[in-house]
């Protein structure tokens, strides 16, 4: 290589590259990047929405078999939004260093309404699947529910495994909730789909949702009120999500504040002085 020297401007991005060596005796190659945000929203239909600048520096040196490939991938004050998903992500920083097919996600923090959320670990890049051993933390994250709905979250958990089922382990905390949807809205169901599918090799493309594996436990600190046309209540309860995100299984107990709460039925208002529902999915 003689000389290499490119640089592709658009709307609020630069990538340069430059390149010396020869192709028996070895390459060097140096790409610094500084590009909008919104170029994540080409790669991936997940992401909807994505605010904010991404710089960084990516080298490749040594022969074209055996190449070390090295980057930095730097993200600040990112706005991000997925697809059905009613919250943005905000104030997002990350920090990600790759070395050949280690991948270390040093920073990755944001906000979600008025809750912040950090998640630090490793990915070690194999094919067909990656392994993965990343670590989650949630402070009063307001996660929202349904249309109207939401619940503030708080805890920890992992997600880890060398090969799919990834193992998704978390002791969740549900500060405070609001659910003010009709029972219709409750109950619809949609059908769900997952942008992952279409990379998926055959022999798991038909197992909706196997590439995870949940074992996440809820626990209220303080009730969680009900409030729609049939219902206003109180409740308080601790629970339990295991298996397939595609079908999950649901265990656990909720109890209902005595004498505050009350269903209506043909207008007619029931005052529960006691409340409790035992819960239990079966094979």
């Amino acid at each position: 290589i003689e000389e290499w020297r490119l640089i592709f401007d658009g709307a609020n991005s630069q990538i340069k590259s430059v390149a010396t060596g020869t192709l028996r005796g070895g390459v060097t190659l140096h790409n610094d990047i500084n590009i909008d945000a919104g170029f994540l929203e080409l790669l991936t239909g997940i992401i909807k929405r994505a605010e904010g600048k991404i710089r960084g520096e990516m080298a490749a040196i040594g022969k074209l078999n055996d190449l070390v490939i090295t980057s930095e991938i730097r993200g600040e004050k990112l706005k991000i939004g997925f697809e059905n998903f009613q919250g943005t992500f905000e104030d997002v920083d990350a920090l990600i260093i790759q070395n050949n097919k280690d991948i270390t996600v040093s920073k990755l923090t944001g906000k979600l309404g008025s809750g912040t959320l950090q998640v630090l670990g490793s990915i070690l890049l194999h094919f067909p699947f990656p392994e993965i051993n990343l670590r989650y933390d949630l402070n009063n994250v307001k996660v929202p529910l349904f249309k109207k709905s939401y619940v503030a979250v708080s805890g920890s958990g992992t997600v880890s495994e060398k090969t799919p089922p990834y193992k998704v382990f978390g002791r969740l905390k549900l500060d405070q909730g609001e659910i003010i949807d009709t029972f219709d809205d409750i109950t619809k169901t949609s059908k769900q789909t997952t942008e992952y599918d279409r990379f998926l090799p055959t022999r798991t493309r038909d197992v909706q949702g196997s590439l995870f594996d949940l074992d996440v436990a809820f626990e209220s600190t303080s009730p969680i009120n009900l409030r729609n046309n049939l219902s206003q209540m109180s409740f308080v309860g601790k629970a339990e999500m295991t298996g397939n995100p595609g079908a999950p299984k649901f265990g656990g107990e909720i109890k209902a504040l005595p004498n505050i709460s009350k269903f209506i039925f043909k207008g007619n208002e029931f005052i529960i002085s006691e409340g409790k529902i035992l819960f239990h999915d079966r094979e």
